[in-house]
């Protein structure tokens, strides 16, 4: 099999039990480039055809260089995308892939989706996707996405392991109710857990309990937490999504983008200081913009950060004329004392359309 010549990106998912799997997979998101982020998903049964399976690339949207939502004319230089699936050791079993630049634009417009027979499927296999350019990238990968991906197998594992009162030397108070984690798992994905969890903050010396259990005291359940984070600006639900995401790199899906859950779990990954998970929150909340929940997203939450204000707010003066049609634009202008930065927003969205 020839490849083309260029760069060539390249990711890869290891997929455990796979002929096991009842429900659809959505790996991390992966950049490409600073501007092209794209999302690799596996179905074990194609639209209920239960003797194939499915592999997709859907793109997602990003920022480009002047902070706008980037779009299909930013992916010029792909001149190949390869989907495949393979044997641990490396022998192909499917391999599908496009070339022509018409169908490349359509794929960055729909995705792309390679469809199989679920006899080719062995135990554990290997998937993933090629992407290939006709140059180096004019704006190269720096630090959009350092996710690592996490075999399924110690996913589960892990999930089973979160709130388990048991094993746990971590106990969140969240408002009367109780969560479980292990140290060794939150100091090693946040920087923030470590020197909390060191002692090196005095501000969380008082929320932070640090006890020496005797001999005597390790069968005593009031006493097996070494650490007791108290915490009383976020509730259960917002602390549980946030640890999920500190152990398998999952986040929960809502089908709103406006649900408050969302921007909750936006809000305490700027407070805990997890950059991997604002990232994918801020790209998640990016995916699902449209001209229906443009205005809501912008007015109510939005505005309080620049590097979602401004690509939405630019993105709602583009579609202004469709948008200041829709419910959700006509009951903020009904109701503006809801919404405490309206006026300044909407001087700045005039000012955008009629700038003279």
């Amino acid at each position: 099999m020839s490849l083309p010549t260029g760069k060539t990106c390249l990711f890869e998912f290891a997929l455990n039990d796979v002929k096991n799997f009842k429900v659809s997979v959505d790996f991390p998101i992966f950049s490409t480039s600073n501007m092209h982020s794209w999302q690799l998903s596996f179905k074990p049964h194609f639209s209920g055809d239960k003797e194939k399976f499915n592999l997709s690339l859907m793109p997602k949207l990003r920022l480009n260089s002047d902070n706008n939502l980037s779009n299909p004319c930013n992916y010029n230089n792909i001149t190949d995308i390869a989907l495949f699936v393979k044997t641990l050791g490396g022998q192909v079993i499917k391999y599908g892939t496009i070339k022509s630049k018409e169908n490349i634009l359509e794929c960055v417009a729909k995705g792309m989706c390679m469809c199989c027979s679920r006899s080719l499927l062995l135990k554990d296999v290997i998937v993933g996707v090629k992407i290939y350019t006709d140059r180096a990238e004019d704006n190269p990968v720096d630090s959009f996405f350092q996710l690592r991906s996490v075999p399924l197998n110690l996913i589960n594992a892990w999930t089973k392991d979160l709130n388990n009162s048991d094993r746990a030397d971590v106990k969140f108070i969240i408002n009367g109710s109780y969560l479980y984690a292990s140290s060794s798992v939150l100091t090693s994905r946040s920087e923030y857990f470590k020197t909390m969890f060191n002692g090196k903050w005095r501000e969380c010396r008082s929320k932070v309990h640090q006890r020496s259990l005797s001999k005597n005291q390790k069968n005593n359940n009031s006493n097996q937490y070494k650490y007791e984070v108290e915490i009383v600006d976020f509730n259960q639900e917002t602390i549980r999504a946030m640890l999920h995401f500190l152990y398998t790199n999952e986040i929960p899906s809502y089908n709103d983008v406006c649900d408050g859950r969302i921007w909750s779990l936006f809000i305490v990954s700027e407070k805990y200081l997890l950059d991997d998970l604002r990232t994918i929150v801020r790209n998640y909340i990016f995916d699902r913009l449209d001209e229906e929940n443009a205005a809501k997203i912008l007015f109510t939450y939005a505005w309080k950060w620049p590097d979602l204000k401004d690509p939405i707010l630019k993105f709602v003066v583009d579609k202004f004329n469709t948008i200041r049609k829709t419910d959700g634009y006509k009951d903020i202008v009904a109701s503006p004392i809801g919404y405490p930065n309206f006026f300044n927003l909407n001087t700045e969205i005039l000012l955008n359309l009629y700038p003279d």
